[in-house]
């Protein structure tokens, strides 16, 4: 799956498309996209930096949609 020139909004759950959108970037232009994994979907600037990720279905792969926990390495 591939994008070019999509400008990323806010993450959030969309429940009427059931995905979860995680933005890492939120001032970058999705240049590429590829879903990784079915229903996981990555996407890159033009630097090829990761800087969203989206999951479909999320529903069903997601336990808590509500709560993102998270842990910076480093």
């Amino acid at each position: 799956m591939k994008s070019t020139g999509g400008q990323l909004r806010e993450g959030l759950v969309r429940w009427q498309t059931d995905t979860l959108s995680i933005v890492l970037k939120d001032d970058a232009s999705i240049v590429d996209s590829d879903e990784d994994k079915p229903g996981v979907i990555l996407d890159y600037d033009s630097n090829g930096n990761l800087v969203s990720m989206k999951v479909l279905d999320a529903s069903r792969r997601v336990s808590n949609t509500r709560r993102i926990e998270y842990q910076v390495a480093g």
